[in-house]
C-alpha cells in the first residue's frame, strides 16, 4: 500500500478538507470522500490520547468511497483540536493525524486493528514522541501495512 504524507493546518475541518482534497485530486477517492468524512468524524470522532507520547487522530470513511489504496500521514503544523474517541464530548489536541483510505472492508478493518494495537507499542510511541517521521514510515510499512 502506498503512503504518503502532507503537512496539514487547523481547525480540524481544514487539515481533513486539504487532505481529502488531495486524496481526490490525486483520483485515490470520489468526491463524496471529503464529505463522508467530516460527517463521520462529527458523529465518531477519532482523537486518541496516548499518555507519555503524543496524540492522535485516527480519520476515516467509507470504503467503497476509495479507488485506490493509500495511508496518509497528516502532519500539523500546530496541534489540532479532535474530539476523542472514548469520551465524544471531550476534545484534546492532536500533534499526528494518520488516515487510510482503502477499498477492501476486510483489509480497511485489518489495518485499523493493527494499527491501534501499534498505539501501545513503546518502539512506536517513540517515534512518535519525537516525530520521527522516517521511522514512523518504516515501522508502519513493516507493522501495519505488511
Amino acid at each position: 500500500m502506498e503512503l504518503r504524507s502532507f503537512t496539514v493546518k487547523g481547525p480540524r475541518e481544514a487539515a481533513l478538507s486539504y487532505i481529502a482534497d488531495k486524496l481526490t485530486e490525486l483520483g485515490y477517492v470520489k468526491e463524496d470522500y471529503k464529505q463522508s468524512l467530516l460527517e463521520r468524524e462529527k458523529v465518531f470522532p477519532t482523537g486518541i490520547y496516548l499518555p507519555d507520547s503524543i496524540n492522535v487522530a485516527i480519520p476515516h470513511t467509507e470504503t467503497y468511497l476509495v479507488n485506490q489504496d493509500l495511508f496518509v500521514i497528516g502532519i500539523p503544523e500546530k496541534p489540532i483540536l479532535f474530539n476523542q474517541i472514548d469520551e465524544p464530548e471531550e476534545e484534546l489536541l492532536v500533534d499526528m493525524i494518520f488516515l487510510f483510505a482503502i477499498k477492501n472492508p476486510n483489509e480497511y478493518l485489518s489495518v485499523l486493528a493493527s494499527l491501534t494495537e501499534n498505539l501501545s507499542n513503546d518502539e512506536f510511541l517513540g517515534y512518535l514522541k519525537h516525530r520521527d517521521l522516517e521511522n514512523i514510515e518504516k515501522f508502519l510499512k513493516l507493522h501495519v501495512l505488511n
